[in-house]
């Protein structure tokens, strides 16, 4: 007889409920043994135990393995997990250990700062390249998708090695760049940022002017760095396209003047490169001191993992290590969320080891992707949650990538709710398009695999749509390869129904398909006509031909008749008549 199970410890917390939650559904189940749910779930008969112990959150592949063994719905308790993970992390705060992750090994989803500098590793080439970029010109630029760590690598690998010191700063341009720019140079030269600010705005030279003047006394190899991160917040943010191109001439002319005392770094978005046609000199510039930021080597990813737990005196297990490179392969944009995951793995630690379990624990990338996912998906609106359904519904049907969704430069509830996923890394955007951050929260995040099952058909017409748009548009857009028919109204018809986030290819598509169908109806309309008018004449001319040829017959019988009687002339011309 199988020994009673260890009684919970007292107490009412979420880990508790949620270990006594799974005894209720053992108990549900008819009270299965553990070794019975071993044979069914494929994990140990201990682990099965310790996953309703209540003592630590088991993983969520455990946890879904305990409930299938016992029948239970694995959607709801994958949703149950996830959101007690959220919670314990939140309350797994001590003081050493700040929610914000100031204390904790890595910096989870944000990207590391100048005070990280020791911990930050894996793109020390990069910054190589950037400095030595930097001492050749006087405007670089550090391209990179979304998710490539352009803001750690400018932040905790640029600045601290250059050579400018304390005149380095950096800026994001936000709403208001040129006020963002007066506000920085009031940090490092003391004077008033209001001051400054009417003096950028009434004079084009002015910044060139103001660093020539503060950086008097210092060496001549020592400039003004100025960092300007996310410099594509002048088209996603400033509405002011006028604050915008003078923020943009502030710094070429600075950058370019003689004498010099200025030298500028951008971290560009790729996807944004081409946008920068917009100011005059600005995509000369950039192309002439370009830094690509590409995915790292598997030498550096292996050091990004590592030296931030080896600063804190920790280590990183093997296996765990192996997993994180197996997850984050081939994946633009999943720095952020590797970080993230090592967070949680970092907070359920074992002594000073990360651990593959503590990984699994934390629901490894996809978990910590689909509850952010899940996070900003409730931030939002009624329209931008239905928005948010469409344009995740649309990329999952694409195959996870798609070459235009949304366009984050422009307003309007659609852009935002695209710049919004992509600012939470549930989406990243590359020079190629907008893709899921992994293909991994297809599978992770229960809502969205929720809306896949409820709508498969809807899906297969949306796969089979995209495919096809992309097809005709392969093919110099042939009119043989539009939609007709009867697939045709099947996508029209879902269309009409869904309203579904389509690309400019697919709108196209449907729209020459649409056009395309309606001319051939017409044509074929027309010809049914011509026959019928056709057939109709041709029936007339038969009538007049048979009747003719009636005619003819009978004049031939009656001249014959008329010739076998005696004494009967016939008179040729006489309509048949004869004489007597």
């Amino acid at each position: 007889m199988p020994r009673g199970e260890r009684p919970l410890d007292p107490g009412d917390g979420p880990l508790l409920r949620f270990a006594a939650d799974l005894r209720r559904l053992r108990a549900a189940a008819g009270g299965p043994s553990y070794r019975a749910m071993a044979g069914r779930a494929h994990y140990s008969s201990s682990t099965l135990s310790d996953a309703a112990g209540g003592r630590r959150l088991p993983g969520l592949d455990v946890t879904l393995a305990y409930v299938r063994a016992c029948g239970g719905d694995e959607p709801e308790w994958r949703l149950r997990w996830e959101g007690l993970s959220v919670d314990l992390a939140e309350a797994r705060v001590g003081p050493d250990e700040p929610q914000d992750g100031t204390g904790a090994a890595y910096p989870g989803p944000a990207a590391y700062r100048a005070q990280d500098a020791e911990r930050f590793s894996g793109r020390e080439a990069v910054v190589q390249r950037l400095l030595s970029r930097l001492a050749l010109r006087r405007v670089v630029a550090l391209l990179g998708a979304s998710g490539e760590g352009k803001t750690s690598v400018l932040c905790a690998g640029l600045v601290p090695a250059s050579k400018h010191g304390r005149w380095c700063s950096v800026l994001t341009p936000g709403t208001d760049p040129v006020g963002r720019l007066a506000a920085r140079l009031a940090e490092v030269t003391g004077r008033g940022p209001d001051e400054l600010a009417a003096r950028l705005v009434a004079d084009r030279r002015a910044l060139h002017r103001i660093a020539r003047a503060a950086l008097a006394d210092e060496p001549d190899d020592v400039d003004l760095l100025l960092v300007v991160d996310q410099f594509e917040d002048l088209f996603t943010l400033c509405r002011d396209g006028g604050r915008a191109a003078a923020f943009v001439d502030l710094l070429l002319v600075a950058a370019t003047a003689t004498g010099s005392r200025v030298r500028v770094v951008l971290g560009v978005r790729a996807d944004f490169h081409a946008h920068c046609a917009r100011f005059p000199g600005l995509v000369e510039a950039v192309d002439a001191g370009r830094v690509p930021l590409g995915a790292m080597a598997p030498e550096e990813f292996r050091r990004a993992v590592t030296r931030p737990a080896q600063s804190a005196g920790c280590a990183v297990e093997a296996d765990l290590l192996v997993r994180l490179a197996v997850d984050a392969a081939g994946r633009p944009g999943v720095l952020p969320l590797v970080s993230h995951a090592l967070l949680e793995t970092w907070r359920r630690r074992r002594g000073n080891a990360l651990t593959l379990a503590g990984y699994q624990a934390a629901g490894g990338i996809c978990g910590v992707l689909a509850q952010r996912a899940e996070a900003v998906y409730r931030e939002m609106s009624g329209q931008r949650r239905e928005l948010a359904r469409q344009v995740l519904l649309r990329l999952a049907s694409s195959g996870g990538m798609t070459e235009d969704i949304g366009h984050p430069t422009r307003p309007g509830p659609l852009n935002e709710v695209v710049a919004a996923l992509i600012g939470a890394r549930v989406l990243t955007a590359t020079e190629n398009g907008t893709a899921l951050a992994h293909e991994g929260l297809l599978r992770a995040w229960p809502r969205l695999r929720e809306w896949l099952d409820q709508d498969g058909a809807g899906v297969r017409t949306q796969r089979q749509l995209t495919d096809a748009a992309q097809l005709w548009r392969s093919l110099d857009r042939d009119p043989g390869a539009l939609y007709r028919t009867s697939r045709l109204a099947t996508a029209v018809a879902w269309v009409a129904r869904a309203d579904p986030v389509l690309t400019a290819v697919e709108r196209e598509f449907l729209r020459q398909s649409t056009t395309a169908e309606a001319a051939a109806r017409r044509a074929a309309a027309r010809n049914r006509r011509y026959r019928q008018v056709l057939a109709a004449a041709v029936a007339a001319l038969l009538l007049v031909v048979v009747l003719v040829a009636a005619r003819v017959v009978q004049q031939d019988l009656e001249h014959d008749q008329a010739r076998s009687l005696p004494g009967v002339v016939c008179v040729p011309g006489c309509g048949g008549g004869v004489l007597p």
